[in-house]
């Protein structure tokens, strides 16, 4: 189980913080909706630049659940989708919210004909997915299993509903809308001990052509959001999985799919560090968000992560040597700094379109010159996602926090490959001879003496900290940071200034 850095994102009014529901992303912005002192949902757009909160709630009604959104501003125009009831109505209408349209005219009721419930669910380049039901109360959504429904496409222009059902499914969810792919989930089954088995599907409007996705050792899989990668059929989708093996009543797992091609990379399941429960809703470039719950209860919690990594062309130390990171199989023993030897559990890939980014600060990687720590530490020059930590003087510290821009610099690049490494628990690897930061499985395959979960992270480091409880303490301020870097400028003053970095060590080459 991989533990992303995170942060908490709850909404807070005059000092009250509220149940909030985070449940779709597109760049900079994202939607979702809190439970206000009445019990109602409210409707939110949050700015991730700006950290500002903006209410939108469907005119009249009692609860507004926006679940999409498109590209855009609120300002300038963007278009958000989601749900909405009447007071006193136990179903659910449909809207789209236009915010370039002339005020008085920006709310838009879209209701499938002759449909109960309408759920809008994602936007995308003039087309909204969603749901349509014939139920006498609301959809229950997320809240159980089998999820009754019929997918539909609605064309914003055309003004015209078209049911996209999976052929020969007794129900279809549609989550998720990205260049021409709809990903959600759909059942073929009877139910089975009270759970209905369900299967991921991506759907391909070019060719009209259905792909089904099962997670290992699931009876449901379901995506709920999709974003597309740097080349053509790289896409990474994120949602929720339920094991065939699980107790009745068992929460969902979230997890992130990786495919080119429309084959899987990678399947990596995940949960919010100390959580109850964790639900994936939505995924751009590599910001994944959902809401997660603790035991005790605090409510429900919106959270926010990135998936750090390494850059292809690293090096690791095994027991064969140093082995460029993509080169990794499983099984391979890789070197601890702790010194034990560790079989690799599984080995994955993404391909980063920096240029298309809407911030490429937060993805250009890293690059560590060789000797930044101490000599031939690292060996060869490194290359880091920025969020991805080292570990020096027993703390944890994101590279992007070492940035001096001579010996440890960020490079822009159009694109870039990282990688993940899974080992039995979380532990410290050897890269280049630098002691960094594995990221994913936390389990019980393999005891370390300084095993432990992945600490969560903030985004703004400077304003807020936040220990590992195991492996090791993070640090992003303080004494120590600054101690390490007053180290790290007195040995660059050592290294060459304006060497150009060797064809051999870019980012997305191996050495």
């Amino acid at each position: 189980m991989a533990t992303f850095p995170f942060y908490t994102l709850n909404y807070i009014d005059g000092g009250t913080t509220y149940s909030t529901f985070l449940t779709g992303i597109r760049g900079d912005n994202l939607v979702g909706n809190y439970i206000n002192d009445a019990g109602d949902q409210q409707g939110l757009l949050y700015n991730l630049t700006l950290g500002s909160w903006t209410n939108i709630d469907f005119p009249t009604a009692s609860d507004t659940t926006p679940y999409g959104l498109s590209f855009g501003t609120y300002e300038t125009g963007m278009d958000i989708v989601g749900s909405y009831k009447l007071p006193d109505q136990s179903t659910d209408n449909g809207f789209l919210l236009d915010t370039s349209a002339p005020l008085g005219s920006q709310w838009i009721t879209l209701d499938y004909p002759d449909a109960t419930n309408t759920i809008p669910h994602s936007t995308f380049n003039g087309l909204v997915v969603g749901n349509w039901d014939v139920l006498a109360t609301a959809n229950p959504d997320y809240a159980s299993y089998p999820l009754a429904g019929n997918a539909f496409i609605y064309d914003i222009d055309a003004q015209t509903f078209t049911t996209n059902n999976a052929p020969n499914a007794l129900s279809t969810t549609a989550y998720g809308i990205y260049d021409t792919l709809i990903a959600g989930g759909y059942a073929d089954g009877p139910v089975v001990n009270g759970i209905q088995p369900e299967h991921g599907y991506i759907y391909d409007m070019a060719d009209q052509t259905w792909r089904s996705y099962d997670h290992p050792g699931a009876i449901i899989t379901h995506f709920d959001g999709i974003t597309g990668g740097s080349t053509p059929g790289a896409y990474t989708l994120i949602g929720d999985w339920i094991g065939a093996s699980d107790p009745a009543g068992s929460p969902a797992h979230a997890f992130i799919l990786h495919v080119e091609d429309f084959i899987p990379i990678a399947w990596t399941d995940f949960a919010i560090t100390g959580s109850n429960t964790t639900s994936g809703n939505s995924v751009y470039g590599d910001t994944a968000i959902g809401v997660y719950t603790t035991d005790p209860s605090t409510g429900i919690n919106g959270y926010v992560a990135t998936i750090p990594c390494f850059a292809a062309g690293t090096r690791i130390a095994t027991t064969d040597g140093l082995i460029a990171v993509e080169r990794l199989r499983e099984g391979q023993h890789v070197v601890t700094a702790s010194g034990p030897t560790v079989s690799i559990t599984w080995i994955g890939h993404r391909l980063v379109d920096c240029h298309r980014h809407p911030d490429p600060r937060t993805v250009w990687p890293v690059r560590v010159r060789a000797g930044a720590f101490d000599d031939r530490v690292p060996a060869h020059d490194l290359w880091l996602s920025p969020d991805h930590a080292i570990h020096a003087d027993g703390v944890l510290i994101p590279v992007k926090h070492l940035i001096n821009g001579t010996s440890i610099e960020q490079v822009p690049r159009d694109t870039v490959t990282y990688w993940h490494v899974e080992l039995p628990r979380h532990d410290i690897l050897l890269a280049e001879a630098l002691a960094v930061e594995s990221f994913l499985d936390t389990g019980t395959r393999a005891a370390f003496a300084n095993g432990g979960t992945v600490i969560a992270l903030f985004p703004d480091f400077a304003a807020r900290t936040r220990e590992a409880e195991a492996c090791a303490p993070l640090v992003v301020t303080g004494p120590i940071l600054a101690a390490l870097k007053d180290l790290l400028t007195a040995r660059a003053l050592a290294l060459k200034p304006g060497r150009a970095p060797d064809e051999t060590e870019t980012a997305d080459g191996a050495p």
